[in-house]
């Protein structure tokens, strides 16, 4: 710690600062370790069975309707919020907003997810899901051909793998069918 000319002359006032300091660096321990345990807590992530299967039946349904019938963890399930209440032409903004928000999700089911969305970013539309097909292993959600990955996007590619990948450990018998109806959008 600096030593500062009126310490010699206020002694407490040193102290004062060392309570300070130590107070700061339990409180940064108390919040690293919290967040640390909310990480390896498992996913409370669920879909309510009925509405579900009306989800993925009824292609009239947008997308971003996926947060009202499963249940996700913060802050993936304010985005999905978000996202359902959206107009049609605000989809694919607000879906990268829900992906940058949960970074850590993506990064889980690609690597380097953040910058593969970057990357299909500067490519044309018709060119983005394909471009994040090939850094990112899309075999999860069974096959897809040049067509789906053209009108999916590399955001809503995204989305639906992070989305298989939660429910995946929590509710399996939605995991593939909700990841593909995110991909055929509406």
């Amino acid at each position: 710690m600096e030593h500062h000319p009126f310490d010699d002359a206020f002694p407490d006032m040193r102290a004062s600062r060392r309570r300070r300091a130590l107070v700061s660096i339990v409180v940064f321990a108390v919040l690293v370790a919290g967040a640390v345990i909310l990480l390896l807590l498992p996913s409370r992530s669920r879909c309510d069975g009925a509405a579900v299967r009306e989800y993925i039946a009824d292609r009239r349904l947008p997308f971003g309707l996926v947060g009202e019938v499963c249940r996700f963890d913060e802050p993936l399930a304010a985005g999905l919020r978000d996202l359902a209440v959206a107009p049609p032409d605000r989809a694919r903004l607000l879906t990268l907003k829900a992906l940058a928000e949960s970074a850590l999700l993506l990064s889980q089911v690609c690597p380097d997810g953040i910058r593969v969305l970057q990357a299909a970013a500067e490519l044309p539309l018709e060119a983005q899901g394909t471009a994040f097909a090939e850094r990112c292993n899309l075999s999860a959600l069974g096959p897809l051909n040049e067509a789906q990955l053209t009108a999916a996007g590399a955001e809503r590619l995204a989305l639906a793998l992070v989305i298989h990948h939660l429910l995946a450990e929590t509710d399996p018998d939605a995991a593939k069918p909700v990841g593909r109806r995110i991909i055929l959008g509406r």
